[in-house]
């Protein structure tokens, strides 16, 4: 969907507590996304479920532009609260330069706008560590599945027995098994 957020991080790395400073730090960040996720699925809606029926019904110009310049402001809005926004958003002005060009040259782009402001951010908590804070027993439980066909992934693709090739095999075991010292519950 495209409120949802997307954090890069990277394995396999060592597991350590999540301080009290980060996950508040973490969301505050969430938060000041709450206007853009809104924004977001307005425009899919605008975009997605709108368009596409007014103009197979009505194919007139005027309803084109009329829903074209409710596309851009929803944009420019969203370009305004961008750079309002940038400092607690952890943004330079160089990604604020890019975000803002990705979503003014391409409306469909815009849709994906917190998914762009995330993928810059550089938090440090580990995969398991975040999700613990963040998702449900359910949905952690996915993602351990999810994390562990990655990192399966990246063991084919390693070379021999290389020393990566032997941190991921590590990880996967600890990941799996949550029991074993370093394992991840």
């Amino acid at each position: 969907m495209p409120f949802q957020s997307v954090f890069l991080s990277s394995w396999p790395c060592a597991e350590k507590a999540v301080e009290i400073k980060q996950l508040n730090t973490l969301n505050k960040f969430l938060n000041t996304l709450i206007l853009f996720r809104l924004l977001s699925v307005i425009l899919w809606i605008t975009l997605i479920l709108i368009l596409p029926p007014i103009l197979l019904m009505y194919g007139t110009i005027y309803n084109l532009l009329t829903l074209l310049a409710v596309t851009y402001l929803i944009i420019l809005l969203m370009i305004f609260l961008l750079w309002l926004l940038r400092k607690k958003l952890n943004l330079t002005n160089k990604d604020f330069v890019s975000i803002a060009f990705d979503i003014l040259a391409c409306p469909p782009f815009a849709i994906n706008v917190v998914r762009k402001i995330t993928l810059k951010q550089k938090f440090t908590f580990t995969p398991i560590e975040f999700s613990k804070k963040r998702l449900s027993q359910k949905e952690r439980l996915f993602f351990k599945y999810a994390l562990s066909e990655r990192i399966e992934e990246s063991i084919n693709s390693c070379d021999g027995n290389s020393k990566y090739k032997k941190q991921l095999i590590l990880y996967r075991q600890g990941l799996m098994n949550p029991y074993q010292k370093g394992g991840a519950n």
